[in-house]
């Protein structure tokens, strides 16, 4: 699968959609908004994971010192 290919496919709820150069300049735009939610998800997943492991360390750290 060439790097097109990915740029040009994005899966929703399990179902793939494409874009084309004949596809609708709305439909595009869209297209491009999906993408970038996408990306932006993804991040935020492996921000938020990193934050829970974090915060899980210092709960440790926190328990672990005498009163």
């Amino acid at each position: 699968m060439s790097k097109s290919d990915i740029k040009n496919k994005v899966t929703v709820n399990g179902e793939e959609f494409s874009i084309d150069e004949n596809s609708s300049e709305e439909k595009k735009k869209y297209f491009s908004h999906l993408l970038d939610l996408n990306r932006k998800i993804s991040s935020f997943q492996f921000n938020l994971e990193q934050l829970i492991i974090g915060r899980n360390s210092v709960i440790d750290l926190f328990k672990s010192i005498e009163s």
